[in-house]
């Protein structure tokens, strides 16, 4: 994770990870359940839509078997209602997680808005 690996690396290790759960050991989107918390929910979600859009079926995109999200950083732009209404006792400062997403974004010109990092500006 970041700072060590910054987006766009971190998705794009994910994705190859999963491609080749898929096509080197042959085993089934639908078999697969994906997992993550805290901001591993985003990378999750994302290894989720690369599976959706890499590996459609003749019916349609390919289903997993799971997606589990715990808790998932899905806002990077920290301006939804509940981060006000339970700044006084959210783990991490508000002001914290802005010097965390520049980390994680790396070079990326505007991270807010990037829906592969900040998920409510997706599909």
């Amino acid at each position: 994770l970041a700072p060590e690996v910054r987006f766009p690396g971190n998705l794009q290790f994910c994705f190859r990870a999963y491609d080749a759960v898929v096509h080197k050991v042959g085993i089934s989107p639908s078999s697969i359940i994906i997992s993550g918390d805290s901001a591993g929910g985003g990378i999750a979600y994302n290894v989720a839509l690369h599976a959706r859009d890499e590996y459609p079926t003749q019916e349609g995109h390919a289903e997993l078997a799971g997606l589990v999200l715990i808790s998932p950083w899905v806002n990077h732009a920290v301006g939804a209602e509940s981060f006000m209404e339970h700044r006084n006792t959210d783990f991490l400062p508000r002001e914290s997680l802005g010097t965390i997403t520049g980390t994680y974004a790396g070079d990326e010109h505007d991270p807010f808005n990037n829906p592969a990092i900040s998920l409510v500006h997706g599909e």
